[in-house]
C-alpha cells in the first residue's frame, strides 16, 4: 500500500512557494528602483545593505525556483511517457493474426518487460491494448476502422465502417461488435467468439423493427434483444406497442421469454392499461401486467383499481383474467417502488 503524503509537506511546500513569490517581488521592486533618480542615489550610499539584502531574497527564490523545475520536469516525463505509450505507427505492424496500417494511433499497456511482482510481461508494441487505424481493414471479414484488445480481459472489439451481417445478426457501422476470447486468443481473431454489437437502425429481428441504440448480446442461455433508451415512435410486438422491450432467445434463436413496458393505452378483456404499465410474457398462452404508482389498471366493469404491488394475469389470446397476485408471490420486482423506499437504518 503507497503511504499518502503528509499534510505537513503540502504546508511546508506552500510555505517555500510563498516565500519565492515574496523574494521575487522584492527583487522585482530593486529593480525597478534602479530606475529612480532618489532610489539609485539611496541604494549607492547603502551598497552593502542592498547587496547582502538581495542575496537573502535570492536565497528565498531558490527553493520555489527548485520546485518548479521539478515540477516542470516531471511533465516533461510525464509527457514523454505518454508519447512513448501512444505512438504513431511509422511502418506497417503485424501481430499475430492483426495488421495494423502504417499511420495508425495506438495505445500500449506497457514499456516495461516485467510486471510489479518482477515476471516478464508483454511491452513496447507487443502490448498494444487499442488502435485507431488511418485506414479500414478486414477482420473476420468485417471491415472495421478501430480495434480494442484489453491484454488482461476475456474480450476484444472491432468498430464496424458499414453495416454487417455478424454470426446472423445485423449489426450497425459506428458501432463496436464484441466477442469473447481467451487471454492467450488476443491477437487470433478466428479464435473470438462474437457475444455483442449495436442493431442496424430499423433492423427486422425476431418479428420487431428495433430502433437505434438497441443491442443484440449473448447470455448463458442463448441471446438477448433490447432497446437502451425509450423507442420514439414505440415498438410493435405481438400486437403491443412498447417503448421498451427485451426479448430472451434460445440458442436455436427461438422466443423463450420477454418484458417490455407500454408505449400507449391498451383495453385488454376487462383491463385498461395506461403507458408505462409493465408487461411480461409468463407462459406461452398468458401476459402479466404491473401497474406502478403512475399507471394504475382499472377495470371497465367494476371500477376497480390496481396499483403498484400486484400484478394482474390475463390469457393472451382473448383477454381473460386469470388472476390478480401480490407481486411478491410471483417474483416481480417494482423498481419504481423499492427506488422510493427510505434507506433501512
Amino acid at each position: 500500500m503507497i503511504p499518502a503524503p503528509s499534510p505537513d509537506l503540502f504546508i511546508l511546500l506552500g510555505l517555500l512557494i510563498l516565500l519565492s513569490l515574496l523574494a521575487a517581488s522584492g527583487l522585482l521592486l530593486m529593480l525597478l528602483a534602479l530606475l529612480f533618480g532618489r532610489s539609485r542615489q539611496h541604494l549607492g550610499r547603502h551598497p552593502k545593505s542592498y547587496i547582502g539584502l538581495s542575496l537573502l531574497l535570492l536565497l528565498l527564490l531558490m527553493p520555489g525556483a527548485l520546485i518548479k523545475w521539478q515540477h516542470q520536469r516531471s511533465l516533461a516525463v510525464a509527457q514523454a511517457q505518454w508519447q512513448a505509450l501512444n505512438p504513431r505507427l511509422e511502418q506497417q505492424l503485424q501481430l499475430g493474426e492483426l495488421r495494423f496500417p502504417a499511420g495508425s494511433q495506438v495505445k500500449l499497456d506497457s514499456l516495461e518487460p516485467l510486471d510489479w511482482q518482477e515476471q516478464p510481461q508483454l511491452h513496447g508494441l507487443d502490448s498494444l491494448v487499442y488502435a485507431e487505424l488511418s485506414q479500414p481493414i478486414e477482420v473476420l471479414a468485417l471491415r472495421v476502422d478501430a480495434i480494442d484488445l484489453p491484454p488482461h480481459h476475456y474480450f476484444s472489439r472491432l468498430r464496424l465502417t458499414d453495416n454487417a451481417q455478424v454470426a446472423g445478426w445485423p449489426c450497425g457501422a459506428g458501432g463496436w461488435v464484441e466477442f469473447k476470447r481467451e487471454i492467450e486468443t488476443r491477437l487470433q481473431p478466428s479464435q473470438w467468439q462474437f457475444t455483442k454489437c449495436d442493431l442496424t437502425a430499423h433492423s427486422l429481428v425476431a418479428g420487431v423493427v428495433w430502433p437505434a441504440n438497441s443491442q443484440v448480446y449473448a447470455d448463458e442461455s442463448g441471446w438477448q434483444l433490447s432497446n437502451d433508451n425509450p423507442a420514439e415512435p414505440p415498438l410493435s410486438f405481438l400486437g403491443l406497442t412498447l417503448r421498451e422491450l427485451r426479448i430472451e432467445l434460445n440458442e436455436t434463436r427461438q422466443l423463450r421469454r420477454w418484458e417490455g413496458e407500454l408505449g400507449a393505452p391498451l383495453s385488454l378483456g376487462d383491463w385498461h392499461y395506461p403507458a408505462g404499465t409493465a408487461v411480461r410474457w409468463q407462459n406461452p398462452h398468458s401476459w402479466l401486467f404491473s401497474p406502478t404508482r403512475d399507471s394504475k389498471a382499472n377495470n371497465r366493469h367494476t371500477g376497480e383499481a390496481i396499483s403498484a404491488g400486484h400484478s394482474i394475469l390475463q390469457r393472451s389470446r382473448d383477454g381473460k383474467t386469470l388472476g390478480v397476485f401480490a407481486n411478491d408471490s410471483i417474483g416481480v420486482i417494482d423498481w419504481q417502488e423499492l427506488a422510493a423506499e427510505p434507506d433501512a437504518e
